[in-house]
C-alpha cells in the first residue's frame, strides 16, 4: 500500500507538479525493488545498442578504456545508474564468459567505478550507500 501510494503522487507530480513525499521507508523500499533493476537496465542498453554505435563507442571507452569512471546521478534516487554502471563495467571487463571464469587472455581490468548520486531526497541515502 505505502509503494503503491508513492506511485500515484509520482504520478500526480508528473501531472500537476505537486513534489511527492518520499518520506516513508518502506514506500522507498519498494520503489527501489521495483525500479532498480530496469533503470539499470537501460543504461546497460546504452552499451549494445546496435542503432547508435556512437553511444556504445562512448560508453565502452569510460568503461573499458579508462580506469575510473566518475558518474554525477542527477535525481538518481536508489542509485540505479551506479548499480548499473558498476556490473556493466565487471561485465565488460570479461571476468566470466558464459557464467564461468573466462580465460586469462580474454580478461582486462574494468573501470572503478565512482558515481556520485544527487537527488533532493535524503532518504535514498541509505540505498545508494548500500
Amino acid at each position: 500500500p505505502a509503494t503503491r501510494a508513492l506511485e500515484v503522487a509520482l504520478g500526480d507530480a508528473a501531472t500537476w507538479g505537486t513534489m511527492p513525499c518520499f518520506g516513508d521507508e518502506i514506500a522507498r523500499k519498494g520503489y527501489a525493488r521495483l525500479h532498480l533493476a530496469p533503470r539499470a537496465q537501460k543504461i546497460a542498453d546504452a552499451f549494445f545498442c546496435a542503432e547508435d554505435a556512437w553511444l556504445r563507442l562512448a560508453v565502452a571507452r569510460v568503461i573499458l578504456y579508462q580506469e575510473t569512471c566518475r558518474v554525477l546521478s542527477l535525481g538518481g534516487g536508489p542509485g540505479g545508474d551506479f548499480a548499473a554502471l558498476a556490473t556493466l563495467a565487471d561485465y565488460a571487463g570479461g571476468d566470466y564468459l558464459d557464467n564461468r571464469p573466462a580465460p586469462t587472455r580474454h580478461q582486462r581490468p574494468s573501470a572503478r567505478v565512482h558515481c556520485d548520486v544527487v537527488d533532493y531526497e535524503e532518504g535514498w541515502a541509505a540505498c545508494v550507500e548500500a
